[in-house]
């Protein structure tokens, strides 16, 4: 239910985990395809669409995508507590 306006966690999955959005490569580093370029274009669009919604992180995998979204007015909530960059 995201009726209410507030920070949201969100994990969609690809259909048995298919591996179809791109690949990992062996140093670790994540690289889409195709489809996961689709994805992710389709991701950063949505506050265009949505005007209620506004984007934090996210991250794209092969066979699934995390994100934050906060749905309502952000500048009335509070905020995440953000990690340290540990790279």
């Amino acid at each position: 239910d995201y009726t209410s306006d507030g920070w949201y966690f969100i994990t969609l999955c690809i259909q048995n985990f298919e591996e179809i959005l791109g690949e990992v490569t062996p140093n670790g580093e994540f690289i889409p395809n195709y489809l996961g370029e689709i994805v992710e274009k389709s991701w950063l669009e949505t506050p265009q669409i949505r005007p209620n919604v506004t984007l934090d992180v996210y991250q794209l995998m092969p066979n699934h995508f995390h994100a934050i979204v906060v749905i309502g007015d952000a500048s009335n909530m509070p905020a995440i507590v953000k990690f340290p960059d540990t790279n």
